[in-house]
């Protein structure tokens, strides 16, 4: 966890360098039968879009910017793309 605290704001500026580049083309998500709960992922989410619910991480998808520092930090690998995602079946809310 020191290795990922130590890293944390180099690895959060290079998402935000990739992000100011290119668009959001993918989301992940947890597979909850590998997930174990130990909220790695929660922790280095940069835009807070993963939560746990009932001791299990779950990303929303119209928050997850598609960057996989979840994916990386995650000790099962319970985490990858979501390759079924489509973003235009997410209902926009308007204000």
């Amino acid at each position: 966890m020191n290795f990922i605290k130590k890293q944390l704001p180099i690895l959060l500026i290079t998402v935000a360098l990739f992000f100011t580049i290119h668009a959001v083309t993918q989301v992940y998500k947890v597979d909850s039968a590998g997930c174990i709960g130990c909220t790695a992922c929660v922790s280095v989410c940069p835009t807070k879009a993963i939560t746990m619910v009932e001791g299990k991480a779950i990303i929303n998808p119209t928050e997850c910017i598609g960057c996989g520092v979840c994916a990386t930090v995650c000790p099962t690998k319970a985490i990858s793309v979501d390759s079924t995602y489509n973003p235009s079946d997410t209902i926009q809310l308007k204000e």
